[in-house]
């Protein structure tokens, strides 16, 4: 891969400021005093990273099958990015216990 190639793979992979606000903050989340994911974290407390983890799960599982084009399949892992983001930040404020299932 050529390095025109590869910064053109590395520019496709980074956000619009359009796409930003649509995936970390939509508009459609956001109205009201609070926003919708603050909100969820304090209603859910202890529970909030299982909602997280969900959200990433969801959007990895689909990402190759919902959308025809390639924004919208890049829409789905920058969502992921943004749930894992935000699970890494409850994990180092929460911590979370071993599972053994």
């Amino acid at each position: 891969m050529t390095d025109k190639e590869a910064k053109k793979n590395k520019d496709q992979l980074e956000p619009t400021s359009a796409q930003v606000d649509e995936i970390n903050q939509p508009a459609h989340y956001t109205k009201g005093q609070i926003e919708c994911i603050d909100y969820m974290e304090d209603k859910l407390g202890a529970g909030f990273g299982y909602h997280l983890e969900g959200n990433i799960l969801k959007y990895m599982h689909r990402w190759r099958h919902k959308h025809d084009s390639q924004s919208g399949r890049l829409t789905d892992l920058r969502k992921t990015m943004y749930y894992l983001k935000k699970l890494i930040a409850d994990v180092e404020k929460h911590d979370v216990p071993i599972c053994h299932d």
